[in-house]
């Protein structure tokens, strides 16, 4: 729900553009661009929650490519990190690497503060 607000306010902005002050250039608009960033960004870690529910810590302390490749340490993750049957340990893997890549990094704060402060976007609004 969040992300199609988003878009549907990204949408919005292009569709009723506003004439820049002082010139004859068209601009979207923008209140409706400020208030999908602020939509966007007053949710993220909402809509980041699921993905790091269900991955669990696992999420923040998957072991890397290189650990799989070394024999060593290989047959431990396939002992404890192993799925059901049928369930490759190597795909729960990917995707459990997904989820860290895309939650637990640094897109969180980059995106967050990357478009200003909440405060300043409510300020805009």
């Amino acid at each position: 729900m969040i992300t199609e607000t988003v878009a549907q306010l990204g949408k919005a902005a292009c569709l009723d553009p506003r004439k820049e002050f002082g010139s004859d250039v068209m601009m979207p608009n923008r209140m409706a661009i400020n208030a999908s960033r602020y939509t966007f960004s007053s949710n993220l870690h909402q809509m980041c929650h699921n993905p790091q529910d269900i991955a669990g810590e696992l999420s923040a302390t998957v072991p890397t490519f290189r650990d799989w490749n070394t024999a060593e340490i290989r047959p431990h993750i396939e002992k404890y990190l192993s799925a059901k049957e049928g369930v490759a340990t190597e795909d729960r893997l990917r995707v459990i690497r997904l989820a860290k890549d895309m939650i637990c990094d640094f897109y969180q704060i980059d995106t967050i503060h990357g478009e200003g402060s909440m405060a300043a976007q409510e300020m805009f609004l």
